[in-house]
């Protein structure tokens, strides 16, 4: 790691150290870029190297009295999320929330009471282990998002979501399901996934010319995981202010303008915190496109 990142690293552990004064307890190692908004009138407590990225809007969590808010290890938050507990939230490990989204147990107020004057009803919302939530996604009251589930941009989520299930839309469907498979290999245990659409049956599409990253040699397949590949376009869009529509798996700094070699040293870092992985100087030199970049995650992290 040069100094300028580990500079930029600690700035953002010492900032998260004044950002996050309020919370009850804050695990070591968290970060906050940008800005944020805390209101704590509960209980909040955020687990080991969260991260809060409000560069462009602050990131929002919220407790009322006597509710509590729970954050686990390795969570991001994305800008313009706003999280608010009046009875209890429950984020598990390594959850991903992108930008715009919003997290309540309660509907603020009873339709129908103009007077504002009745008290709305709570139902705690529980989201648990490695799920990612894209950008701009509402979960509602009462729900529970199951380990491993994808909520994909711009759903509402009002029932709860089986694990490993991709889900989409107003209200939010089942899109997918994922089945977890346990395999053997010769390095130990590992988790790899199946999918169960009938539309993923058959071989994969490849590229004709594959891409060496380090000792690994990597085909560059048509039909990429659907869950890395929204997660590293989101990345993108957020690093290098670039609209998240106009992000394509043919995106490179041919195609982004800001995506120049300090941007790209920066997504780098992201990508690492992200996916929990180390890409070497030599590899990021070979990731030319978001097609190179989305492959070698799914390799590496199955």
């Amino acid at each position: 790691m040069s100094f300028l990142e580990t500079l930029s690293k600690v700035k953002a552990v010492l900032q998260a150290r004044w950002s996050l004064r309020k919370c009850n307890k804050v695990g070591s190692l968290s970060q906050v870029m940008g800005r944020t908004m805390i209101n704590n009138k509960g209980s909040m407590i955020l687990g080991d190297r969260v991260r809060l990225r409000g560069v462009q809007v602050p990131v929002e969590l919220a407790t009322g009295s006597g509710a509590s808010l729970t954050i686990g290890d390795n969570c991001s938050i994305n800008n313009g999320t706003s999280i608010c507990a009046l009875e209890s939230i429950k984020i598990g490990n390594f959850v991903g929330i992108g930008p715009y989204c919003l997290i309540a147990d309660t509907d603020f107020h009873v339709v129908g009471d103009y007077t504002m004057t009745q008290k709305a009803e709570t139902r705690p919302v529980v989201i648990e282990d490695k799920v990612w939530i894209a950008s701009r996604c509402i979960i509602l009251k009462g729900v529970t998002i199951g380990e491993g589930a994808v909520v994909t941009a711009g759903a509402v989520v009002s029932q709860d979501v089986a694990p490993y299930t991709v889900v989409g839309g107003v209200p939010a469907r089942v899109i997918r399901t994922e089945q977890k498979e346990r395999q053997a290999d010769n390095t130990g245990n590992k988790i790899t996934s199946r999918n169960e659409s009938p539309a993923r049956t058959g071989n994969l599409a490849s590229v004709d010319n594959p891409i060496s990253i380090g000792n690994e040699t990597i085909s560059l397949n048509n039909n990429l995981n659907n869950t890395l590949e929204p997660r590293v376009k989101e990345i993108i869009s957020n690093i290098f202010s670039t609209p998240l529509e106009n992000v394509t798996l043919d995106s490179s700094p041919e195609t982004i303008e800001s995506w120049e070699s300090m941007g790209h040293l920066m997504l780098m870092m992201e990508l690492e915190q992200e996916f929990k992985t180390q890409i070497s100087p030599e590899d990021s030199e070979k990731l030319k496109n978001v097609r190179s970049i989305v492959t070698l995650l799914e390799k590496r992290c199955p």
